[in-house]
């Protein structure tokens, strides 16, 4: 059994982490960490579980394999130091950092420790990203040259995330998932990023809109956008030079297009045959977290490296802070 500590028991923390930590046999959950009694109340009830206020005591403890830190994300980058400095295994969710300073904190933090930092990322495990890669392997659009990533909502809220102090706003939190899983399909790196950002119908100070054009090493141009609109407009357009995927929700449609063998000069437009195929994937296209937590079980006991390299997660980090820099200036920015 793997002993996990759990700092911050919210909605996430109860949700996405808490429930995956219950159902996997892999893991015990030792104790949870809350400033709220309510919340530490609901880990007795669920987990049977010590309970704490202070992190400190928590990090302080010597039966723990994992420290999962699903707090605010202002607090994500001390919590995640001090518990590496104490020894501990890291897992913190996303935004890991809410600035570069803060990632490079916590790759020496990791590299000091020679113990495990783990980033989460769990869109990497999507249904939508696994087929999308898949479809774009077998040919059937050809050579991808423009990736289009979009999520919508008129959904209002009013906690920490409007407030920029605390590192809310929309890129940070959705950010992680929707750049990310962009630029892994494009197969490149960025290298230039032009970007707007608005707060539009949210209160407090953060940004609840977010835009960006990114130019790829390899050619591929990626727009990302998270829009105040109703959720009818396409989550994924992906244009390649023999045809199209179209993806929303979990419905996907792939135009394939046959060009004729030889087109006369002069011709203004030719006829082109067009095969289209639709089909709805199973599964969650933000990841699973059963399977990211078998996963994670499998690198704390040394089964397999964690699939998401510290490197590779700052290089994220990176974009995300292009962007920013991006809309503040007014201007494209490289990365």
């Amino acid at each position: 059994m793997i002993n996990v500590g759990l700092i911050g028991y919210g909605r996430n923390g109860q949700a996405m982490h808490g429930e995956a930590i219950l159902k996997s046999p892999d893991f015990k959950m030792v104790v949870v960490c809350d400033i709220d009694k309510a919340a530490r109340d609901k880990a007795v009830e669920v987990f049977g579980c010590e309970t704490c206020i202070d992190y400190h005591d928590l990090i302080a403890r010597d039966d723990l394999d994992l420290v999962v830190i699903v707090t605010p994300s202002d607090l994500h980058a001390k919590m995640a130091c001090d518990a590496l400095a104490a020894g501990k295994n890291v897992l913190v969710t996303k935004p890991w950092g809410i600035n570069m300073d803060e990632v490079d904190a916590m790759i020496a933090a990791q590299k000091k420790s020679g113990t495990l930092l783990m980033p989460w990322l769990p869109a990497r495990w999507g249904c939508d990203l696994v087929r999308l890669k898949e479809i774009i392997a077998s040919g059937a659009i050809g050579d991808v040259f423009q990736i289009e990533r979009s999520q919508f909502t008129f959904g209002k809220r009013n906690d920490w995330q409007i407030y920029a102090s605390r590192g809310g706003g929309y890129l940070l939190n959705w950010g992680p998932h929707l750049v990310d899983q962009a630029v892994l399909l494009s197969g490149g790196k960025a290298v230039e990023v032009s970007s707007f950002t608005k707060q539009v119908i949210n209160p407090g100070d953060a940004e609840d809109v977010f835009y960006a054009l990114m130019r790829m090493d390899n050619g591929v141009m990626i727009t990302v956008q998270y829009n105040i609109s109703t959720s009818r407009t396409p989550n994924w357009v992906i244009r390649g030079n023999k045809g199209t995927i179209i993806m929303n929700g979990n419905d996907i449609t792939v135009d394939s297009i046959t060009f004729p063998e030889f087109i006369p000069e002069g011709t203004y437009r030719c006829e082109v045959t067009t095969k289209t195929t639709t089909e709805t994937v199973s599964g969650n296209v933000y990841g699973d977290t059963d399977e990211v937590y078998r996963h994670i079980a499998d690198t704390v006991t040394g089964k397999t490296p964690y699939a998401i390299e510290l490197d590779d997660a700052r290089r994220l980090s990176g974009m995300l802070d292009a962007i920013k820099r991006s809309a503040n200036a007014g201007k494209s920015v490289t990365v």
